[in-house]
């Protein structure tokens, strides 16, 4: 166990640029930095892992850019992390920033994890064929699940839950971010994509192309779903190419279910959004479908609720109640959509995933959402 209460000048718990080692059962806890810090290695597995109370990232792994060390080849699995990015608690001005687990490098596995109350991104995730599978991100000031730079990239099976205890809410009144419109704290949105980071790896790859976002489930974010257009050394980033968005299901979102900016670099191209149920139970009126252009993007066979789909309708699509088991509920079982729902057998078979969020198979109809429904 690491543990600096005592306040010793260590900005990490452990650090390593190695191969082919195993990290497991370790728990770190008031460091002003990492927690885990992996520079420029591969092949090490981190798994059931404990880091809590830290300056930075609990987990970060990175390629080292300078003595071109590419970091691959890794496995997250089974790591509890709470309360990181703390140095962005309620202050500004402050360098750098942190995430629950943050990966620059490619071919990496994050499953299983969970991660709570973070200042910074739940997960967030650069490089080329990673996949993030099966973690649990609750309560993280910026964003639950984020693809930065991300090409080839599995996303599948998450649940991101932002702000729906009383003890969630009072984490979210300490972030440093507020609600531009009510100048109150802001929650976090549930997955964001974009190509903010100029560099992330030591070798040249594409840019957000050919990413698979599915089966995933998405509650009381910001925003549900949200690709953003900003940094990129302030030239704005590249847009989504050929990414299919599938059979997920994005409740509440304080501010929108979905946001989709142009691509500032490059345009949208051959991109899918299909399968997946918006559900706004926010406040009436207000903007909860926001496309800046639907060039590029093809809706398809999705399921709205309390809102109108307006830029984002697509041929198949179902206006209707999913009656979700429970949906106030803060449990993936809650989202479950009754045997009479209308998102049954509704789906576009084309985009359809094997399995559903619990592994169960799919059949020749497909139902809209993240389930089979029962």
């Amino acid at each position: 166990m690491g543990d600096n209460r005592a306040g010793r000048p260590n900005h990490y718990c452990i650090g390593t640029g190695s191969a082919w080692i195993e990290i497991r059962g370790l728990t770190c806890e008031n460091f002003a930095e990492f927690g885990i810090l992996i520079y420029g290695g591969h092949d090490i597995r981190l798994l059931n892992n404990t880091m809590r109370r830290l300056g930075n990232s609990g987990i970060a792994i990175y390629s080292d850019l300078q003595d071109r060390r590419q970091a691959y080849r890794m496995l997250v699995s089974g790591n509890v992390i709470a309360d990181t990015n703390r140095r962005w608690a309620q202050t500004s001005g402050i360098s750098g920033w942190g995430q629950g687990i943050s990966v620059f490098g490619d071919n990496n596995v994050i499953r299983f994890n969970r991660i709570s109350q973070t200042y910074g991104e739940g997960i967030g995730v650069a490089g080329v064929g990673n996949h993030v599978i099966g973690n649990t991100i609750g309560d993280s000031c910026s964003v639950g699940l984020y693809l930065d730079t991300a090409s080839n990239a599995i996303v599948e099976r998450n649940f991101v839950i932002q702000g729906v205890s009383a003890a969630s809410q009072a984490f979210f009144a300490t972030c440093q971010k507020t609600d531009t419109s009510n100048g109150l704290p802001a929650f976090g949105t549930g997955i964001q994509i974009a190509s903010e980071t100029s560099s992330y790896t030591t070798v040249t790859a594409p840019r957000l192309v050919g990413n698979v976002v599915r089966n995933n489930v998405v509650i009381n974010g910001r925003v549900g779903l949200q690709y953003g257009n900003y940094g990129f050394d302030a030239g704005g980033g590249d847009g989504m190419r050929d990414t299919i968005i599938a059979n997920n299901i994005f409740v509440g979102g304080r501010e929108r279910t979905i946001l989709i900016e142009s691509g500032r670099r490059s345009v949208h191209a051959g991109n899918v959004i299909a399968n997946n149920i918006f559900y706004w139970n926010g406040a009436p009126g207000g903007e909860p479908v926001a496309i800046d252009g639907a060039a590029g993007l093809r809706f398809s066979h999705n399921l709205w609720f309390g809102l109108a789909a307006g830029p984002a309708q697509g041929p198949g699509d179902v206006l209707g109640d999913p009656r979700f088991a429970n949906a106030a509920g803060a449990k993936p079982s809650a989202f479950v959509p009754a045997t009479t729902s209308p998102a049954r057998g509704a789906g576009d078979a084309t985009y359809r995933p094997q399995g559903d969020f619990y592994g169960a198979i799919r059949g020749a109809a497909v139902d809209i959402g993240a389930f089979v429904i029962p």
